[in-house]
């Protein structure tokens, strides 16, 4: 901007117009906003809070699978529940690995 100043008349004009597009387009405007005070939201208790957070277990896991139809796929990467079914001891015992392996690794770093 502080080139333009020697580019001559009308470029004050210019960087008015470029600044009042970008403040319109980039502002928030404080018209009416929704007021939440005074409003109770339920809230979890410690116990539902704690059951929430604790890792699944392979019972649950294993009940979801075994619950689902075969033609379901729980995420994008195209594995279906039938290959989970079939799968599902070889799956255990990677993932248990996995975790060993991980929380092993883990402690190394603590110590």
């Amino acid at each position: 901007f502080k080139r333009w100043k020697s580019m001559g008349p009308g470029v004050e004009e210019v960087k008015g117009h470029v600044k009042n597009y970008f403040v319109n387009n980039f502002s928030e405007r404080w018209e009416h906003r929704p007021n939440l005070n005074g409003i109770q939201f339920q809230s979890l208790s410690a116990e539902d809070n704690l059951i929430l957070m604790a890792p699944f277990t392979i019972d649950e896991v294993r009940e979801v699978i075994w619950s689902s139809g075969d033609n379901k796929s729980p995420g994008p990467d195209g594995f279906n529940f039938n290959f989970m079914k079939v799968c599902s001891n070889s799956l255990i015992f990677y993932m248990n690995f996995i975790v060993v392996l991980l929380s092993q690794r883990q402690s190394q770093h603590l110590s």
